[in-house]
Formats: C-alpha cells, structure tokens, sequence
C-alpha cells in the first residue's frame, strides 16, 4: 500500500527505519510544518489582541462607562426638572405681571421656552447617546463572541493539519521508504509504501 505526501513539502524527520515492521497506527515520519505553524501563531496572536480589545468591553471598564452614560442621563433629568420647574415660575411671573408687558413679555416667553426646549434636547441627547453605547457594546461582544468562535475553528484546522503531518502507517507491514530526510515531496507523490 502506497503512502502519499499530504502537502507539498519537505520530508523533516524519519520516524520508522526502512524495511522495518509498523504496525498500523505507527508514526513513519514527519513533514515540514513550517507554514501551518506560523498560520498557529497567527490565529494565537490575533486571539490575544482580541482578548485585548475585548477587555474594554468588560468587567470594570463596562461598568464605569455604563455608570458615566448613566450619570449624565441622571444630570439631564435633573436639569430638565429643575427647567420645567423654573419654566413655571416664570411663566407665572408673566401670567401675574410681575415682568414687563407687550413685545417684552414675548421676548421674555420665547426665552422661558427657549431654555425648556434645549433642556429637553440635552437630556434626550443623554439618553440617545446611553442607548448607542448599550447598542455598541452589544455588538463589540457579539462581534468578540463570533470572533472567538472563528479562532477556536481555525486553530482547530491548522491543528488538524500538523497533526495530519505526522504520517502513520495505515496497515501493518513492513516500510520501503521513497523518501530521505530533508527531501521534497510534491502533494500526492509517494512517501512509501507497506507490504
């Protein structure tokens, strides 16, 4: 039975001696795995800045931006109360006469109402901007969560294909090797074979 090289690559050690009896299961030998190695790293490395970067999304950094998102929600409200409640002081002082009449009180409503309404916009504006900080930071979790998933499937792959480098006889016999250490071997082509 022929043996055939996984990749295209070079022979690294020879396990089994040739002419020797395998057993099926035996390691025979070992092709380079350079390539896959260095693809391992990667994916170890893009985990880590992920981890890093997911870090800001958790633990006491989430919570103190939730806390500052909340905070200025809280200081809106607070404002707004205290507008509305100024709004109605005024507005009565203008009911009761006690400010000046004619074009000047309309002036002095326009101003009473002005201050209301950008009151109003601040704290909806706080509240806006604590909602897309929630919605951000549900989806850098969900996009950290997939990414995570993506880097345990390919380290798994590549995992999957240095371990496939370590060719083992598929059938007891005994090994003729094609091969020397340090030889090239195109995909395919034979490594050895077990009668």
């Amino acid at each position: 039975m022929d043996v055939c090289s996984p990749k295209d690559g070079f022979v690294k050690v020879m396990i089994a001696q040739d002419g020797s009896a395998v057993k099926a299961g035996d390691d025979l030998l070992e092709m380079d795995s350079d390539r896959e190695e260095r693809a391992a790293e990667q994916i170890r490395v893009r985990e880590a800045l992920r981890q890093l970067d997911e870090a800001k999304y958790s633990g006491e950094q989430l919570a103190l931006a939730k806390r500052i998102a909340q905070s200025a929600v809280d200081v809106g409200e607070a404002q707004l109360k205290y507008q509305k409640a100024q709004h109605d002081v005024d507005a009565a002082k203008l009911r009761t006469g006690l400010v000046a009449v004619g074009a000047g009180k309309a002036v002095e409503q326009a101003n009473i109402d002005s201050k209301l309404a950008q009151t109003t916009f601040d704290r909806d504006r706080a509240v806006s901007d604590q909602k897309q900080l929630l919605l951000f930071i549900d989806r850098q979790l969900k996009s950290h969560a997939l990414a995570k998933e993506l880097n345990e499937y390919y380290a798994k792959a590549i995992q999957a294909r240095i371990t496939r480098l370590t060719i083992k006889a598929p059938i007891s016999g005994h090994v003729k090797f094609h091969v020397q250490q340090g030889s090239f071997a195109q995909l395919g082509s034979t490594l050895l074979e077990i009668k």
